[in-house]
């Protein structure tokens, strides 16, 4: 009898967001506990300096003995440099994390992908009329990043917002004519949500279609950020996988909730979220409902 042929890995991660604002050298080994107990594969930390102080030598202990940190999310908010204004101050913090990823693949054998909306400042009032100008600056900004990166041997994958949060980019299709005109698909790909993709009025089974091996990193979360499978959520889970499996994608599905400490916390992102399941409550939950319908797979 010839052996079952392995299909693709789609692993659950989580993101530390979902548990805790901040975590340091004393809370991070029991926050991955805590996310590996409800199901989790893989852990996304957040790299912003004011939600993140571990050590090196504690982050790799944790990925060692624990579960893999096989993402590091960063992005610029209030307080922060601008990359289209302030290139230079973004891109030396970017090579930073780009460092700790590849100082975390030394140590541990998995490198980080560094996620997150990382080429422009969340919510900053871009005038929409230069689309142009943020354009060529946002392309030159992913283009220099990317550089970097692929001297260190570390993937990139920047993320689309809501219409609100993103001023510097028209959507979907926009962001897929930026990442062709970077030009470095095997280093700089797209960090695609499935809620902001819902939001622009995008399907991200197409998406998938079009290009499934330039997604570098799958947010998985509900309509309106609800939990997937939560009774307010209408992503359709089970055409998402179909498109996943007709490319044969293989992509960490990361799953991204956010607690009320967050909330509160960070209330440029979080305001107006809706008040879910408890961390561990709604991974259990996220895990059994992309499980059945195929999104996630082992």
């Amino acid at each position: 009898m010839s052996a079952k042929k392995k299909g693709p890995k789609r692993p659950l991660n989580v993101i530390s967001l979902l548990l805790t604002v901040g975590v340091n050298d004393r809370n991070l080994g029991q926050v991955m506990q805590t996310a590996k107990n409800s199901g989790a594969a893989g852990f996304e930390l957040t790299s912003h300096p004011a939600l993140m102080k571990v050590s090196r030598r504690v982050l790799a202990k944790c990925a060692n003995s624990i579960m893999p940190i096989t993402a590091l999310c960063e992005f610029f908010g209030d307080g922060d440099p601008d990359p289209l204004e302030e290139p230079d101050a973004a891109y030396r913090r970017m090579r930073r994390v780009i460092d700790l990823a590849a100082f975390l693949g030394d140590e541990t054998g998995t490198t980080p992908v560094v996620t997150g909306p990382w080429g422009f400042k969340i919510e900053h009032p871009y005038d929409r009329r230069d689309v142009s100008g943020n354009e060529t600056r946002l392309i030159v900004g992913l283009s220099r990043a990317g550089e970097y990166a692929d001297k260190k041997k570390v993937t990139l994958a920047h993320e689309v917002l809501q219409a609100r949060e993103c001023r510097a980019i028209n959507g979907f299709a926009h962001h897929e004519y930026i990442l062709n005109a970077v030009g470095m698909p095997g280093t700089v790909g797209e960090h695609h949500d499935t809620f902001h993709a819902d939001l622009w009025g995008e399907s991200s089974a197409e998406i998938i279609r079009r290009r499934p091996d330039t997604i570098h990193w799958f947010h998985a979360s509900g309509s309106s950020r609800h939990s997937p499978g939560h009774a307010s959520d209408h992503i359709p889970w089970l055409e998402i996988a179909s498109a996943m499996d007709e490319a044969k994608m293989e992509v960490p599905i990361c799953f991204e909730g956010f607690g009320r400490e967050f909330r509160e916390a960070v209330p440029a992102i979080g305001r107006g979220y809706p008040k879910d399941l408890p961390g561990p409550v709604a991974i259990a939950q996220a895990h059994h409902h992309l499980l059945w319908a195929g999104v996630i797979k082992a």
